[in-house]
């Protein structure tokens, strides 16, 4: 068969240009069956021509232009039907690792590259618009019966050549046949030769240096259609297993950003109806908003099921990985369940989990440990435990992505994977069981006590920098640094942080009491720098200092020093006497006389330790 790609390509690009001026925007040579478009080009030539020629020619030359077209293209059709099947059966050799012709592949890969390029745009207008204009014209022009198959349409082959047309367009970009034996495997979760880890390595890397040249859009749809080329019959390839076998090997592509995905994404509001699976969706309100930066998934409630959340990645292929990931290699918590992930991968419905940590309200009072805050402190605990000895830094992860599900479990929206354990940051850590207690001070010595993290070195190091700073010692925290080998410089960088902030709150205690008690200046300040040192290893921090422990030392150093609190009685021209533990506004005394008028006893005293 002699091919006429190119003079069917051109008629068609003619014909789908005209959009719904068909019939007068169409002129055909008079001399070939090559059709053009009269607004342009030869176009207006052959217009011109056809002035003298007659309408009746001109119609005639078109009609037999259109004519030769169809004809054409169903025979081009059943040609490229034919070399489809010899394109999937190479595939389907190269696949198990079989030897194949190659010269016979770049054959078919040339052949339906062009006849993709010739016909993708007019045949995505046929079958997305079958009565369109365009559409009628050619029914006029073709069709003997009403009841004959429109023209144009192929469908099945419209939908395979698509498909395939985007493992060649990564093909192409490689420059040479793909790793398909390797790809294979990693989608059945095979163990491969090293040779195909050579080559799918060789093509990672390339994947890589070269992934500004697509989006992670058109890859994960490229991989799609490699799913369905690969051969039937034996073990099922998984697109998921495939992805996170690239993932496995570094490939950086799934970390992308979607920007036509994201652009749809931004465009969710709270009252939307949206598809998953086909399912219609309501959505709600907003969950777990970042206060601030970009949001890698964000959440809606879902209207009319308080047991599900919606769900919605950076790109769509990500949320399949994190299910599998979630499922087999993540570690120390749980997932999120993933209840059920959109067949393209845009969305997913996730299990709806409790309040966040960073919120939770913690029932534990100063000196006791709640029963109930015991029963989920536990799980958390030990997660971060774990983060300790295996010496990881989530960075990614915050308290507002831990929550607890139904049965009390803790489960996590984001996956908790290994880090490198040169890259572990205690500070981090301290600060995120800062951030989980949510302003509960017995809940914070419990977790940093029951995770290790108050006997790890870098804790006992900060210890001494607090003692040398309420000691005035000499020792200067670089001196510190040296003597117990610390070489992390975020750690001296967080000690020398806390030595002026020990200095400072010492200042600001001594100041503060100073104020409104009568007191040796000498005693206070041994009482107070006494103080700071039990407080705060009472509150088992390690580089941070507890929020409240300032009013903390405060009420310990007048309660310990038996100090009074001496007011202005609005009811007399008198004073009063206060004896602690009442802490009212006014001057305290090493000694004062007890009793309260009963104007006095009626005032709502404000604490000292509240100002």
């Amino acid at each position: 068969m002699k091919l006429k790609i190119g003079l069917l390509g051109s008629n068609l690009q003619e014909l789908y240009s005209t959009k719904e001026n068909v019939n007068p925007a169409l002129v055909a040579s008079p001399f070939r069956k090559k059709i053009f478009n009269s607004c342009s080009g030869w176009g207006r030539v052959y217009s011109a021509v056809y002035l003298v020629l007659g309408k009746n020619r001109r119609a005639k030359r078109l009609q037999a232009a259109i004519v030769h077209t169809h004809e054409l293209f169903n025979e081009h059709a059943k040609f490229m039907q034919g070399t489809l099947e010899q394109y999937h059966q190479y595939v389907g050799q190269a696949s198990k690792g079989q030897q194949a012709n190659t010269k016979q592949y770049l054959r078919c890969r040339w052949l339906l590259t062009r006849w993709y390029d010739a016909t993708h745009v007019f045949l995505d207008n046929v079958h997305k618009q079958p009565n369109s204009p365009l559409q009628e014209f050619l029914k006029t022009n073709l069709l003997s019966s009403p009841k004959d198959p429109s023209p144009f349409m192929c469908e099945p082959l419209f939908t395979s050549v698509s498909r395939v047309q985007k493992i060649l367009d990564i093909e192409g970009l490689f420059q040479k046949p793909l790793p398909y034996a390797a790809m294979y495997k990693l989608a059945t979760s095979a163990q491969l030769a090293q040779q195909e880890k050579d080559e799918i390595d060789k093509w990672i890397e390339f994947l890589n240096v070269h992934s500004n040249k697509f989006s992670v859009h058109f890859f994960h749809r490229f991989l799609k259609s490699l799913i369905t080329e690969f051969p039937q019959g034996g073990p099922v390839p998984n697109l998921t297993k495939l992805e996170m076998g690239l993932v496995d090997r570094e490939c950086k592509i799934f970390l992308q950003r979607d920007l036509k995905h994201l652009s749809w994404r931004e465009q969710l509001r709270p009252g939307n109806v949206v598809l998953c699976n086909n399912k219609q969706i309501v959505l709600g309100e907003r969950i777990g908003v970042k206060k601030e930066g970009f949001d890698q998934t964000i959440h809606f409630a879902v209207v009319g099921d308080p047991h599900k959340i919606f769900t919605v990645g950076v790109n769509e292929a990500i949320l399949g990985l994190k299910k599998i990931l979630s499922e087999e290699q993540g570690f120390a918590v749980k997932m999120a369940s993933y209840i059920e992930i959109d067949a393209s991968g845009k969305c997913a419905l996730v299990e709806k989990l409790s309040e966040s940590l960073n919120q939770y309200p913690w029932t534990s009072q100063k000196d006791q440990l709640s029963a109930a805050d015991q029963d989920l402190i536990s799980p958390l605990s030990g997660l971060i435990n774990w983060f300790v000895k295996e010496k990881i830094s989530p960075h990614h992860l915050s308290p507002r992505h831990l929550m607890f599900d139904a049965a009390g479990e803790l489960k996590s929206l984001k996956l908790v994977l290994k880090t490198p354990s040169e890259d572990f940051d205690f500070n981090f850590l301290e600060n995120f069981v800062c951030e989980c207690a949510a302003g509960n001070r017995r809940v914070f010595q419990h977790l940093m006590e029951a995770s290790d993290l108050h006997e790890h070195p870098y804790a006992k190091f900060y210890e001494k920098i607090v003692k040398n700073a309420l000691q005035r010692n000499t020792t200067t925290v670089s001196m510190q640094a040296d003597l117990d080998s610390i070489t992390d410089s975020r750690i001296e960088e967080q000690a020398q942080k806390l030595y002026q902030q020990i200095s400072e709150l010492e200042m600001e205690c001594v100041q503060k009491i100073q104020q409104q008690c009568q007191i040796a200046p000498q005693k206070l300040i041994s009482a107070v720098s006494k103080q700071i040192y039990s407080q705060y290893q009472m509150s088992s921090g390690a580089g941070i200092i507890w929020p409240g422990l300032k009013q903390d030392v405060i009420e310990a150093v007048i309660k310990q020093q038996n100090l009074t609190v001496i007011v202005e009685d609005p009811g007399l021209d008198t004073k009063e006497t206060l004896p602690l533990p009442s802490i009212a506004k006014g001057f305290c005394l090493l000694d004062g006389s007890p009793g309260i008028s009963k104007a006095l006893n009626d005032q709502l005293f404000e604490g000292l330790i509240a100002s």
